[in-house]
């Protein structure tokens, strides 16, 4: 994939303040299933499987079907932190979920990639 490309697809994936959340939420608590992701979320479990099924060019399931980040996936998480570490009570506070905070986490994505 070319740079154009990555960039719209971190665009596209990363839009969405739920991926970001899902993200943060792996790089601090590791390996997590659907549903002990979708209960960390307050969201269904349909939901949560539709936003993990768009992350799948940054996770990978282990053997007991958790799912985990993988190289790309640390990646983003360095990208949307800014190369902070932040506990997951920190991000989620940043992130909402409306619009406002929507491309807030693309601005830091786009912002990220230029620099670079």
């Amino acid at each position: 994939m070319n740079l154009k490309g990555s960039q719209e697809k971190f665009h596209f994936v990363f839009k969405h303040p739920l991926r970001c959340f899902i993200v943060d939420l792996l790089r601090a608590n590791g390996a997590l299933n659907s549903s002990e992701l979708s209960n960390l979320l307050s969201i269904n479990l349909g939901r949560c499987v539709y936003h993990l099924d768009n992350l799948n060019d940054f996770i990978k399931k282990d053997k007991k079907h958790r799912y985990l980040l993988n190289e790309e996936g640390m990646k983003a998480h360095k990208l949307l932190l800014g190369q902070k570490t932040l506990k997951s009570k920190s991000f989620i506070t940043v992130f909402s979920d409306n619009h406002e905070n929507e491309s807030l986490c693309t601005k830091r994505i786009s912002l990220k990639l230029v620099q670079e």
